[in-house]
């Protein structure tokens, strides 16, 4: 009995822990702030070793930012769930760093512009139950004379918060490339996509 007990009693303890550490969507927030006060800081420190050398913005983006995407999760739903699966393990792996690299020099060359100006977030309320697992964190960021609206496609992972996707001003950074990405496989097969995507990011190399 005294085993029984000691084992219900661990069992509570591990489901009262797992329910503290439970994601909300305050937490998604925080992260999202965190992240970007983080990066803004890093961007006012090296703006001007950025106006001569613009692409060591992909270094701060790797330090700073991209622990926090989803990078296979965005892969899998850019391409659906068909085309995954029928893509070989090397290529999954192939497609995923592809892609990765192609969205941070999207991302980056954004950031590159803001460098050296104020910049300013709002945090609009959030768009789903507070309990949930899957959110869009809405946000306004001014900086010159530009208003752009700045979306984050969030999901629960364990406790932590992961990014899936960012919608700029309505235009979401994985749908955009989902219509494009099916005719390539269509037209030049798994393969051909992915060096088509690498050969772009190639060109992109220097941001300009």
């Amino acid at each position: 009995m005294k085993k029984l007990m000691t084992r219900f009693s661990l069992i509570l303890v591990l489901f009262y822990s797992q329910f503290l550490l439970a994601a909300t969507a305050d937490d998604a927030q925080k992260l999202i702030e965190n992240t970007t006060n983080e990066m803004l800081s890093a961007l006012e420190a090296q703006k001007d070793n950025l106006k001569s050398n613009p692409e060591k913005v992909y270094k701060l983006v790797d330090d700073i930012v991209l622990g926090h995407f989803d990078f296979e999760f965005m892969s899998k739903y850019v391409l659906g769930k068909r085309t995954w699966q029928k893509s070989t393990a090397d290529q999954q792996k192939a497609f995923v760093m592809a892609f990765r690299d192609l969205l941070v020099r999207t991302y980056a060359t954004s950031l590159v512009d803001a460098a050296g100006k104020k910049v300013d977030v709002t945090y609009l309320p959030i768009n789903g139950e507070k309990d949930s697992k899957r959110i869009t964190l809405k946000t306004m960021v001014k900086y010159g004379d530009k208003n752009i609206k700045v979306d984050y496609g969030m999901y629960a992972k364990g406790s932590n918060w992961q990014i899936w996707d960012v919608i700029v001003e309505g235009v979401s950074l994985v749908m955009n490339y989902q219509g494009d990405f099916e005719k390539d496989v269509n037209d030049i097969g798994m393969d051909g996509l992915i060096d088509k995507i690498k050969s772009r990011n190639q060109d992109a190399l220097k941001i300009k």
